[in-house]
């Protein structure tokens, strides 16, 4: 355990599976095999992490490490892209730990599942959950992010648009802030609202952090005036 709280994660690896080579009917087995699901996730080794992750699940009482163990197996199975099973192992988890600490995560998690697998309808309705039900997570903005970009996926612009400018009115100086304004301005331009998606962009272009989102949006306005066959401007 101290190999892995010092981050050193391939000797931690190492480590425990002699202790459970050494000791099979410890009673701190199901501890072990978290660990190693722990070890073996932040190693990179995603499908060896879901079978320690699991066996952890098999072993331990229902409790704190019987829950870390399930929400390992959901983020394990989502780094592997595998979305279905991510999005089963963690309304597994909520069905079990619907008052955990992590549920904000949870639900987090199990939108952008569902955003992946095309399911947007479900997804929307995760966010607003999460939302209503922890306002003020920190995970709250990221919530009505994506609870946008699944709007947009349905072509739904124009709530797409209140949904980006919402978590922009509630969330000034959240880390999303220059994401929330790049696709606010496609909202605004599928929505047929030029002038609007031009303000976004260059907004964008002139206080994001980052290089491509800036570049992005300069050439979206450019399209934007060509469109619009205002030469001069483009």
């Amino acid at each position: 355990e101290s190999l892995y709280n010092l981050k050193r994660f391939d000797e931690a690896i190492t480590s425990f599976n002699a202790f459970l080579k050494d000791y099979p009917d410890t009673p701190r087995k199901g501890d072990a095999k978290y660990f190693l699901g722990e070890a073996n996730y932040y190693s990179g080794k995603f499908g060896q992490a879901v079978e320690e992750y699991n066996e952890a699940v098999k072993l331990l009482p229902k409790g704190s490490l019987s829950a870390y163990a399930r929400y390992g197996v959901g983020w394990a199975y989502f780094k592997l892209k595998r979305y279905r099973e991510s999005l089963e192992a963690f309304e597994g988890f909520a069905e079990r730990f619907s008052k955990d600490p992590l549920m904000d995560s949870v639900l987090l998690r199990m939108g952008q599942c569902c955003n992946n697998l095309g399911e947007y309808d479900k997804a929307c309705k995760l966010y607003d959950h999460l939302i209503d039900r922890f306002s003020e997570s920190p995970h709250a903005d990221d919530a009505l992010f994506w609870k946008g970009d699944a709007l947009y996926a349905q072509l739904k612009f124009a709530d797409a648009i209140l949904s980006y400018k919402e978590g922009l009115r509630r969330f000034p100086e959240s880390e999303l802030k220059d994401e929330f304004r790049f696709n606010l301005g496609w909202a605004y331009l599928k929505n047929g609202e030029y002038l609007n998606a031009v303000n976004e962009f260059e907004s964008v272009r002139h206080h994001a952090q980052n290089t491509n989102l800036k570049v992005s949006a300069l050439c979206r306005i450019g399209d934007i005036w060509l469109e619009k066959r205002e030469f001069q401007k483009a």
